[in-house]
């Protein structure tokens, strides 16, 4: 089986709600994800303000949650790819934007070492616990989703286009698309901050 039907694979079992396949692909994708990450922290103060473990998880959560929504249409491994790097700037582009708010500056911050003693690195593997989390935050997430929301979410797993699903909801494709999107970053936000209803 080649690389490319082997993520669209996995893409379907994440999908199917299979076990172990959000598992899967955070452990494939994890160590590229957290490089990527960790290489775009590199600016001095503010990678002492943000933890690269943090940021990771929440890559995959809202991947996750994505995907199994059926948000993305991920056709080989290349699309994932791009997929990944899309969302690692965003993520990381809004924790530079929420730290240097002008309540949360780290650039107002003296540092008290006078040696410059180098930043804790933590390790790069992820555990199956992690893993695990992910998994049940998908799982919480899909159940704060409203009945047409799940039903959109069907719709997509199946492969209906946003036409489709448009004509359905009586809307445009845009519009159902967008809706649909807002419905899942509501949802996300709630799942990594804890605000579950």
């Amino acid at each position: 089986m080649n690389c490319s039907r082997d993520i669209v694979d996995l893409v379907e079992a994440i999908r199917a709600g299979e076990a172990g396949a959000a598992e899967e692909l955070v452990t494939r994708y994890e160590p590229e994800v957290r490089a990527e990450v960790r290489q775009r922290l590199r600016r001095g103060r503010i990678r002492r303000m943000i933890d690269s473990d943090d940021v990771c998880q929440s890559i995959f959560a809202s991947l996750l949650v994505r995907l199994s929504n059926g948000q993305f249409d991920i056709d080989d491994r290349r699309d994932l790819e791009r997929l990944f790097a899309r969302i690692v700037r965003n993520k990381v582009n809004l924790q530079f934007r929420r730290h240097l708010a002008a309540r949360r500056d780290v650039r107002r911050l003296r540092s008290l070492d006078t040696q410059g003693a180098a930043d804790d690195v933590p390790g790069t593997e992820s555990s199956p616990s992690e893993a695990m989390g992910l998994a049940e935050m998908v799982a919480r997430a899909r159940e704060q989703l409203s009945d047409e929301e799940l039903q959109v979410a069907a719709w997509r797993k199946a492969g209906d286009s946003w036409e489709v699903i448009g004509q359905r909801l009586e809307t445009s494709a845009d519009a159902a698309r967008k809706r649909f999107e807002r419905a899942i970053q509501r949802v996300t936000d709630r799942v990594l901050l804890g605000e579950e209803l």
